[in-house]
């Protein structure tokens, strides 16, 4: 077949019905398609003992409509910063508290969140959203890109979830600071 399949996060095609391999098993090819901000070749992955090919395959085109936004920008003094660089198609960044708790966040940036593998996924239009056991929390959607406030670089996220007083709604705030060390 060439029918493309969409299943636990992940897109892929099946072409069954090969040569007959160890006089048992049909010969079958899955490729599996990845978001990638540019088309890249074909990846052969291994052969499994039932004589399945498997294939990975990073392309645009595999990639669901995403919001984004301008990335880059001047200060007062006429410095340009582009946290472009940072923005993830293939995955998100992700964040765990200092404490230890098992909740954690994904964040992408300038754009929203890359599709994730799992059976409850954050909402497509998030750009930040807390995992912590229940249901994702969308924390706030592209808006504008990051601005210089208070001696670092800011992205903002707004218009996420509905807060508890059912008014408000949750918003992200990233603080960039330089570091030559990390990212």
């Amino acid at each position: 077949t060439q029918k493309l399949t969409y299943e636990n996060g992940l897109l892929k095609m099946n072409y069954t019905g090969g040569d007959t391999c160890h006089k048992v098993y049909q010969r079958s090819t899955t490729i599996f398609f990845y978001c990638d901000r540019s088309t890249q070749r074909p990846v052969f992955l291994r052969e499994t003992s039932d004589c399945s090919y498997l294939f990975e395959w990073r392309t645009q085109y595999a990639c669901a409509p995403f919001d984004v936004t301008e990335c880059s920008f001047k200060d007062g003094a006429g410095n340009t910063f582009d946290l472009s660089s940072l923005a993830r198609y293939s995955d998100n960044w992700e964040a765990v508290t200092r404490t230890g708790a098992t909740e954690h966040y994904l964040i992408n940036v300038c754009k929203s969140l890359s599709p994730q593998a799992g059976s409850e996924p954050c909402p497509p239009e998030a750009a930040a959203c807390l995992l912590s056991g229940s249901k994702p929390v969308n924390l706030g959607r592209v808006s504008e890109g990051p601005q210089w406030g208070d001696g670092a670089t800011v992205l903002k996220y707004v218009d996420g979830d509905l807060c508890p007083d059912q008014i408000r709604k949750k918003s992200t705030t990233i603080r960039f600071t330089c570091s030559e060390s990390q990212v």
